[in-house]
């Protein structure tokens, strides 16, 4: 629609806005144009969203100047939380299951297995993958267990299903797109030995920081990652009201991800650790990962 708005109509100015907006104050659009008029050079003007202020959800754009140097307005369709890279599942699972072996045995009093569900319809799933997930599983018998949803069930309903699933006392959350370090289970575990009225844990995930990246440069300059690590150096109190679920560790119990939150996350990470938790995780910095 953005695109027919600029060929159909020359459209210089172009905004994207929900059905579900209010923009304030009436007139608003004489003022961003009165914006761009004053500023020749300006590209795009940010609007405050007073639901998330320093997020830049609805950026105006000079559409001509865009197309000149982009060659197109938007991209063709947005993607989160769609690929499945078996290098960062190798990863996690190895992280696992070194603790399952006999080489690195667990500690004392502590069992641990892998649910795996993998988000994705069956159609988009590789022989190679399939063949990755079955081996994975028949060599870790009863410890590994692999589920295909085979539909794109979205992040709540995918964790739901793991949830359903466990029989453990303690939920360690982990997304696909993380790479967790060495002796990350074990400092999980070792809080939950020290602290064993504690109902949440959480662990300080880090974004890389790109300097070619403008992708990265974006996200680290906007505020939408300030709690991915505030596990690390936290000052305000001894405890986290809520963490993100790439890297948490929380007591098993009744409740389950609300599915009317999007399906590609945003926002049931929060409502869920403070249902289960009362807003109240520990954190544990030794518990880092990388998120790619």
């Amino acid at each position: 629609m953005a695109a027919a708005a600029v060929e159909k109509y020359q459209c210089d100015l172009v905004v994207l806005l929900g059905d579900d907006t209010e923009v304030n104050p009436p007139g608003w659009p004489s003022l961003v144009t009165a914006a761009f008029t004053a500023q020749p050079q300006l590209l795009l003007l940010l609007l405050n969203d007073t639901a998330d202020p320093g997020y830049p959800s609805f950026p105006v754009l000079r559409a001509g100047e865009h197309l000149r140097l982009f060659s197109r307005l938007l991209p063709d369709c947005f993607v989160n939380q769609a690929r499945l890279d078996l290098g960062l599942l190798q990863g996690i699972a190895e992280a696992v299951l070194s603790l399952c072996s006999s080489k690195c045995p667990a500690p004392a009093g502590c069992d641990l297995s892998l649910i795996l569900v993998v988000d994705r319809a069956a159609a988009d799933i590789s022989c190679e993958q399939r063949n990755w997930l079955q081996q994975l599983q028949c060599r870790w018998l009863h410890k590994v267990r692999v589920r295909l949803n085979g539909t794109n069930a979205g992040a709540s309903a995918t964790r739901n299903r793991a949830l359903q699933e466990s029989l453990a006392d303690y939920v360690i959350m982990w997304d696909d797109d993380i790479r967790p370090e060495p002796g990350c289970l074990a400092a999980y575990v070792t809080a939950m030995q020290q602290h064993p009225q504690a109902l949440g844990f959480a662990g300080p995930s880090f974004v890389p920081k790109c300097p070619n990246s403008m992708w990265a440069c974006a996200l680290h300059m906007s505020d939408c990652l300030f709690f991915w690590d505030v596990a690390a150096d936290w000052k305000v109190a001894e405890e986290i009201p809520w963490a993100v679920t790439a890297n948490v560790a929380l007591v098993n119990s009744a409740e389950e991800f609300d599915l009317r939150f999007p399906k590609t996350g945003g926002g049931e990470d929060i409502d869920y650790c403070l249902r289960v938790t009362g807003g109240r995780l520990l954190p544990v910095p030794q518990v880092f990962e990388g998120a790619d």
